[in-house]
């Protein structure tokens, strides 16, 4: 009930989703943002991700924060986010980077 989700469904299958909820009423973060492998490079991730951002930008959210795989924030950085420092290992293996973009109303 706290969180907004996201996803775009190919018939009865989803092909790309994601999640936001709110660190506060002023900073939203965006997570398990997913599209699947055989529909990458069509857009999905950012109609996913500019849906995401607008709910958190009606919200009254002014930052939006992430933390990703490293092989995919070059997505983000194109989608305006920034680099702000490692988020540290998932399950001690997969380095995840936390970026971070601000709007207007921050």
């Amino acid at each position: 009930a706290d969180s907004f989700h996201a996803a775009l469904w190919d018939g009865d299958a989803p092909v790309a989703a994601g999640r936001l909820h709110f660190n506060s009423p002023l900073e939203g973060q965006i997570r398990y943002m997913a599209v699947d492998p055989n529909w990458r490079g069509l857009g999905l991730g950012g109609r996913i991700l500019a849906c995401l951002e607008g709910q958190a930008v009606t919200a009254g959210a002014g930052l939006i924060v992430l933390n990703v795989r490293e092989e995919v924030a070059a997505f983000y950085a194109r989608h305006g986010y920034r680099d702000v420092g490692s988020a540290g290992l998932l399950f001690g293996v997969i380095p995840h980077l936390k970026m971070e973009k601000k709007f207007a109303n921050l």
